[in-house]
């Protein structure tokens, strides 16, 4: 029993000395496992975001919702499983939602102008004018030619009869730029009755 005791010591002292890591092995190795979960995090992610997409484009939007929000639950990074959470969302009536959506998205691409022009519109569709104008103003910092941004903040002042004078030079580089149809008979009929407006204060 003695030569079995002193053999085990044996083979516990050697598994010992093999396995025992230096800090900075154990650094490096709990780095290595941290970047290989997050990894397959990612992985996980883009594959939900895929399932999400087929289901939105065959107009399926609550299970492309579902798919969209275990995509950012799997990586909170994943700008284009919230951006696309933020359209399913509001295609479905979900306007908080839509914005949150939005906002996140917005905060991880603070370089694009689509997210801060994503919820100047669901804000415009609820009826709060103010804070879609600011939206769409910031949006159109970063997309100074953008049209649909133009257009945007155009109507939203329209919207709201106030700085009509901004809403006309909009409307103007607006029409110069666009060639949808329904777009430029809107933006003529804007055009128009702004400078009926301003003829008629000036006649007065």
């Amino acid at each position: 029993m003695k030569v079995v005791s002193q053999a085990i010591g044996v083979i516990q002292t050697l598994f010992f000395l093999v396995s025992c890591e230096t800090p900075q092995e154990v650094a490096q190795r709990e780095l290595r496992e941290e970047l290989e979960a997050r990894e397959r995090a990612q992985a996980g992610s883009m594959r939900l975001y895929r399932e999400g997409l087929s289901a939105y484009q065959a107009g399926r939007l609550e299970e492309a919702a579902g798919s969209f929000r275990e995509a950012v639950q799997s990586d909170a990074r994943n700008v284009v499983a919230w951006m696309y959470l933020g359209a399913a969302e509001e295609k479905q009536g979900r306007h908080l939602e839509a914005a949150e959506a939005f906002e996140k998205s917005s905060s991880l691409l603070p370089d694009r102008y689509e997210p801060l022009f994503n919820l100047g519109s669901v804000l415009e569709s609820v009826g709060k004018y103010r804070e879609a104008i600011v939206e769409y103003k910031k949006a159109l910092e970063l997309s100074p030619d953008g049209l649909e941004v133009m257009e945007n903040l155009a109507r939203s002042y329209l919207r709201l009869g106030e700085n009509l004078e901004e809403a006309k030079r909009l409307i103007d580089r607006a029409l110069a730029a666009e060639h949808r149809p329904e777009w430029r008979e809107w933006l003529g009929e804007q055009q128009a009755k702004l400078e009926k407006e301003t003829r008629d204060e000036r006649g007065h």
